[in-house]
């Protein structure tokens, strides 16, 4: 009843769509309580990787408009080409599965990369495609845009349970 709720607060349970966030939660077996058990920011984080990674820095949110994290890769370093480019990504740590990835440009665009021509200029919101997925990385694949020679893009991958 309204009587036995705080002032202010929502009812969590008046839609599915209301979240409820836990943090600091620790799952015993048995009766017997252990010390919490607290883990260094590295190993945490080594550990998360396994199931999502994004080349965004740590406290940048997905989609932002950034270059910073990009990765690089592309096949005609040394001139341009309207048609295919090719290149390698590889994740920081070996995943669970093969993860679901999204991709963007340097502007935030998600399914896109960028194109760059020759290291001169950049080119958004260009075509991007994966191949041969696995816990380990993937292929990137710009099969058609403007003329250019590298791929640039940002990333996230997700391999949760």
């Amino acid at each position: 009843t309204n009587a036995n709720r705080a002032v202010g607060q929502v009812n969590l349970a008046d839609s599915t769509s209301n979240e409820w966030y836990v943090t600091g939660v620790q799952l015993e077996v048995g009766t017997a309580a252990s010390d919490f058990e607290f883990l260094p920011f590295d190993v945490q984080i080594d550990r998360c990787y396994r199931y999502y990674q994004k080349s965004y820095e740590y406290g940048t949110s997905v989609g932002t408009s950034t270059q910073t994290g990009f990765r690089t890769t592309g096949g005609h370093q040394g001139g341009n080409t309207t048609g295919y480019i090719e290149g390698g990504l590889e994740f920081f740590k070996i995943m669970r599965t093969s993860p679901t990835l999204t991709f963007y440009d340097h502007v935030g665009n998600s399914g896109k990369c960028a194109r760059l021509a020759t290291g001169v200029a950049r080119y958004t919101n260009e075509n991007i495609q994966s191949s041969n997925i696995s816990p380990r990385g993937c292929d990137i694949i710009s099969v058609s845009g403007t003329s250019a020679g590298i791929i640039q893009l940002q990333f996230v991958a997700e391999a949760e349970l």
